[in-house]
């Protein structure tokens, strides 16, 4: 398997020069274009849910492949896919919404490519688009902001953008919208974050014009100084408005006292748009309809190539359509159940992959696995797993656990695509509970781990195994850093819909091979070479509270205290 990483949405070709130059231990001689196969799994987070549904492995995208009728993969023969990065826009049903997503964890997509697959590859269907039906020159427009820039509780899966205070009162944010329509009307929703009590208020203009003021009360701090935040929605509506190309959105806020802190969260802007072509291109949504319809696409210097691309894993090529004039014609059928995407593009838009590398791939979901104890680490700390291992297996043989280490690229690929992602922990734990023989008792997570998973505060961290953080936006609109977590329990509630460990857990922190080395030198010390003595009846209990000078705690941090005592 080769592997791939892909950040914007667009078409993409991979000729056999391509082929040639990033992956010399292939030989085109070698392939069999019927045999190509592509895999991908939506750039998207697993659920935290454990009974929703999820990619059972890598999920076989469709592509388009061109070996010149010959059957064999050439120099100038070419695949041709649709990539998507790791943030978009999903659709409600019920409520009939869009909202925006990012992934929290990851920059990047992940792409698989093979070329000796036992089976003939996916391939693009081509469905027929001749004009028919009502003409429609218009699609839904979306954009938003969302920036990663502060987590003020240095915990959680919650990071928010620009902050507001007294010296930051006014913040803009310029959007190139190049098909907006000017006399229609669109609707901007916010999320900001009270970080202050106190009363927050906000300004929203949209090209210099006032749209409203919104205001919150933010909340207090638990216990009088344990940060708390206050998550407050804001949905405006424009009427003719914006305007075709730049359009500038401005943020003025203020505060009851002077202490007072904002920050914003994301917005998302929903307008209606114009089919135009940007520089020969264009991806577009249309809203839910019934019928056939006919999309009228204007401004292309060539004629485009149009795919549909509503379902990432069952890209369609429309055929078919009109061209003249520099306008696209091609129809499609609509339901009211979904939206609709489609991408119109002239070939020399497609775009190529930066750089494609060779993987090995262990599958953790075949049948010749099973152990009692599992050690899940990365590869730097590989070898001195292997000894952790050794001892488990050999030690005593009334003692005896059986092993097995695990990768953690390994859990990722089997589990999320390649994608990192906690969760990707728990269901490769659950798939191992279920399906193993033996099952895991005992799992170590071996590496260090932290709440920065894209090393947004630090580039030289590499997360060597992510614990699971928790988000409390999802299910409130408050945040409080009492109740913000990391937690590596959450890895083992595995049978029904609670928080009961099914598994028992431990980490070994190292971050450097030295580090890793260390612990398992004192582990096999601590086993082989136990040291008998008092101090084997001594118990020291720890309280987490924090004291003010002089080590006398306060009336907020004697709690664990007073416990321990």
């Amino acid at each position: 398997l080769y592997q791939f990483r892909i950040s914007e949405e667009g078409m993409y070709r991979i000729d056999g020069r391509f082929i040639e130059d990033n992956l010399p231990d292939v030989n085109l001689s070698d392939i069999d274009p019927a045999r190509i196969r592509l895999f991908n799994n939506g750039g998207r987070e697993l659920p935290r849910d454990i009974g929703a549904a999820r990619p059972q492995g890598l999920v076989e995208n469709a592509i388009f492949v061109d070996d010149g009728g010959d059957g064999r993969f050439d120099r100038d023969d070419f695949i041709l896919f649709y990539g998507i990065g790791v943030q978009g826009w999903e659709y409600d049903p019920v409520t009939r919404k869009f909202s925006h997503y990012i992934n929290h964890y990851v920059r990047d997509n992940i792409y698989w490519l093979s070329f000796d697959g036992d089976q003939p590859g996916k391939r693009m269907e081509m469905v027929t688009g001749s004009p028919a039906g009502p003409e429609v020159r218009t699609y839904q427009g979306l954009a938003f902001v969302e920036d990663e820039l502060l987590n003020p509780l240095k915990s959680g899966l919650n990071w928010f953008g620009r902050q507001f205070d007294l010296s930051s009162r006014t913040q803009t944010y310029t959007l190139s919208l190049p098909n907006a329509l000017a006399n229609a009307r669109a609707e901007l929703r916010f999320r900001f974050i009270a970080k202050t009590q106190g009363l927050h208020r906000f300004s929203i203009s949209v090209n210099d014009n006032l749209l409203g003021t919104r205001q919150v009360n933010g909340p207090f701090p638990d216990f009088g100084e344990f940060l708390a935040l206050r998550a407050f929605p804001v949905t405006l509506t424009l009427d003719n408005q914006l305007k075709p190309g730049s359009n500038q959105v401005q943020i003025l806020y203020s505060h009851s006292a002077s202490f007072g802190q904002a920050l914003l969260d994301w917005f998302e802007l929903l307008y209606p748009a114009e089919l135009n072509a940007v520089e020969d291109e264009l991806a577009f949504t249309v809203l839910p309809d019934s019928g056939v319809k006919t999309y009228r696409v204007d401004g292309f210097s060539a004629a485009p190539r149009v795919f549909d691309v509503t379902d990432f894993a069952e890209v369609k090529e429309v055929t078919g359509g009109s061209f003249q004039g520099g306008s696209l014609r091609f129809a499609a059928f609509q339901t009211p159940s979904r939206p609709a995407r489609y991408i119109a593009l002239t070939s020399d838009k497609f775009k190529t992959p930066e750089a494609v590398e060779r993987v090995q791939f262990t599958d953790l979901r075949g049948p010749d696995h099973g152990a009692e104890y599992v050690i899940i680490t990365h590869e730097d700390f590989y070898s001195d797993a292997l000894r952790l291992e050794g001892l488990r297996e050999n030690l005593s043989p009334k003692n005896r656990l059986s092993t097995e280490v695990v990768k953690i690229d390994d859990v990722y690929d089997n589990f999320s695509g390649g994608l990192m992602d906690p969760v990707a922990i728990r269901d490769f734990l659950k798939w191992a509970y279920d399906h193993w023989n033996p099952r895991p008792l005992y799992v170590l997570l071996f590496g260090d781990g932290d709440y920065d998973y894209k090393n947004l505060v630090s580039k030289s961290d590499k997360n060597w195994i992510p614990p699971f953080q928790t988000d409390e936006l999802a299910t409130s609109t408050e945040l409080r850093q009492l109740v913000s977590r990391a937690t590596d329990s959450w890895y083992t509630y595995l049978v029904g819909n609670d928080r009961v460990m099914d598994l028992a857990i431990g980490r070994i922190n190292a971050q450097t091979p030295e580090e890793a080395k260390n612990a398992v030198d004192k582990v096999i010390a601590y086993e082989t070479q136990p040291l008998r003595g008092n101090w084997r009846n001594t118990i020291t209990i720890v309280g987490d509270d924090e004291l003010v000078t002089g080590g006398r705690p306060s009336a907020a941090d004697n709690l664990h205290i007073e416990q321990a005592e």
